[in-house]
């Protein structure tokens, strides 16, 4: 999976992760001081992993299974400002963008 940050035109960040793209439906948000990112694991591209990377300089902060998601069913990835929420199928997830831990689902 490689990840690349763009602003103005240029690139800011550009680095190889140890993950795979999800198979259908990766996803990417800025959420202040953090990178979160919807992807998998190599050879479980079907089985969601959130990945928490500082935004300056892309050092891995978690890397988060997300239990019942299978990648081909995001639907968004956003910030609002607190959590990053995912709307996945007909609900929404939302995690705390520091840990990647969930902090409600509705």
């Amino acid at each position: 999976l490689t990840l690349r940050v763009r602003e103005g035109g240029k690139t800011v960040l550009e680095q190889e992760l140890p993950y795979a793209a999800a198979t259908f439906a990766s996803g990417m948000a800025v959420a202040g001081d953090r990178l979160v990112v919807f992807g998998a694991r190599p050879g479980k591209e079907k089985e969601g992993l959130l990945i928490g990377l500082d935004a300056k300089t892309g050092a891995e902060l978690y890397a988060v299974p997300l239990d019942g998601m299978v990648t081909d069913n995001l639907g968004s990835m956003f910030f609002n400002g607190r959590y990053v929420v995912l709307q996945y199928w007909s609900y929404l997830r939302a995690f705390d963008p520091a840990t990647g831990t969930m902090a409600w689902e509705g």
